[in-house]
């Protein structure tokens, strides 16, 4: 009864939304109420769960990277009406299929494992970090001068453009999940110890522009360790989360302010200024500690082009089937949406500059007002995600799915900015993670 009576006031809150989205034209309220809706469905998760859901992560995501937008740029954006209505609709359409959705744990048995020390894992890692500190350290030392997206745009104008490769070269970010796994799970370690053998992964990846590439390393390590427990949250639990949250949002402040103009311009104002009558919102200073991506402008392109030229019909989120196919072999190959919209519509913009149209942008360029069909499946995605991760125990099982669960978590962040690239970062990510539990931890 209890899970019924959150389904139904969730869902009312869904409808009040959609509601809105009919009533109000000021795009600016309109943010405004949502974002007081949002933290409110966040507040019931949180009280019926006691646990870190995907809807929960996806409403803090939807808050953090488009509501932010939003209510920030609220004077930018006066005119982007149908991009705000868009956007909230989606993402009821989203809310909708999650709870619709029945959450039931699956059953997901622990893996034959091997016990004790790997000599064969202690030779991949020493071979690693030999590789990865050659490979990255003349990076970070550019990035600490210049800024990690500065330097991270010299080196991929020298770079290949294969995107297999590049993917191929970025595996270094599950290899700290990985050895968190092995030292806490299989050798009941320090987890401590396994946060140091990591520390030179995760420190150099804060200079490399990226703040999304160091959650899809950090979170899943933190998770698999036991750094915070996801499972039936308690005050001790919600501190120490608190906490790591805190840490977090300063490292990822300091990637934001150094990513331009390298350590000299740590300390510099990175937050947005927000000048007039909408300034002293609480949404509106809670929301500056954002990240607004220029999606609603990015968006709106989109369906200008759409208007223009039709609709892509399966070809922008299809490329998660043939992104790693690469141009030598296929010279045609259709470039991601996200990096040739910007390239016609926007001017002055560089050789290799991509950016993001939110989880809504890829399907409306396909499908049109049939993208929402796409949006419930992402909502059903969501509650099956939740019942994998229930399944194994929040990620303490030893078990490759508990891997798999922890990829899962920081991809939902993405997935709001850019579904397609979070999509086969994550698969890419998974058969690495497959590929090295069964070399060196699966039992033959």
């Amino acid at each position: 009864m209890k899970g019924n009576l959150n389904t139904i006031i969730s869902c009312f809150i869904i409808i009040v939304s959609i509601a809105l989205c009919t009533l109000v034209d000021n795009n600016f309220e309109l943010a405004n109420i949502h974002f007081y809706l949002l933290v409110t469905l966040c507040a019931i998760d949180f009280a019926h769960n006691r646990t870190l859901t995907f809807q929960l992560l996806w409403l803090v995501s939807f808050i953090f990277i488009l509501l932010s937008e939003m209510l920030v740029y609220a004077q930018d954006l006066t005119s982007f009406q149908w991009e705000h209505k868009f956007i909230f609709l989606a993402n009821d359409a989203v809310l909708l299929g999650y709870h619709l959705t029945t959450r039931k744990k699956m059953i997901i048995n622990e893996t034959p494992e091997k016990n004790g020390h790997s000599l064969l894992f202690i030779i991949f890692l020493g071979i690693f970090y030999a590789v990865f500190m050659v490979y990255q350290i003349p990076m970070a030392l550019m990035s600490m001068q210049m800024g990690g997206r500065v330097s991270a745009e010299e080196i991929s104008m020298a770079a290949s453009p294969n995107i297999l490769l590049s993917t191929f070269m970025n595996s270094y970010r599950i290899v700290p999940l990985i050895l968190g796994y092995y030292i806490v799970r299989i050798n009941k370690g320090s987890k401590w110890l396994a946060l140091l053998f990591s520390s030179p992964v995760f420190f150099l990846m804060m200079f490399n522009g990226s703040r999304f590439r160091l959650l899809f390393s950090l979170l899943p390590f933190l998770i698999i360790c036991d750094f915070f427990q996801l499972s039936k949250l308690n005050l001790k639990k919600v501190v120490r989360l608190v906490v790591l949250g805190g840490l977090l949002l300063f490292i990822l402040d300091f990637m934001m302010q150094t990513r331009r103009g390298g350590i000299q311009a740590f300390g510099t104002e990175s937050k947005v200024a927000v000048t007039g009558p909408t300034s002293d919102y609480l949404s509106v200073r809670i929301c500056q500690e954002g990240s607004p991506e220029g999606i609603l402008r990015i968006l709106s392109y989109i369906k200008t082009e759409v208007e223009t030229n039709g609709y892509t019909y399966g070809k922008s989120t299809g490329f998660i089937f043939y992104f790693w196919i690469p141009r030598a072999i296929w010279p045609g190959k259709p470039q991601q949406l996200n990096a040739w919209i910007p390239q016609k519509y926007m001017h002055g913009v560089a050789d290799g500059y991509s950016s993001s149209s939110g989880f809504c942008g890829e399907p409306f360029a396909d499908f049109g007002y049939f993208s929402f069909i796409v949006f419930l499946l992402m909502g059903f995605g969501l509650k099956k995600a939740d019942c994998y991760l229930l399944g194994t125990e929040y990620g303490k099982k030893r078990s490759l799915h508990s891997l798999f669960a922890a990829i899962l978590i920081p991809c939902i962040p993405f997935i709001i900015r850019s579904p397609v690239t979070a999509i086969f970062s994550t698969m890419m990510n998974g058969l690495f993670v497959y590929f090295f539990y069964y070399i060196f931890f699966k039992k033959k």
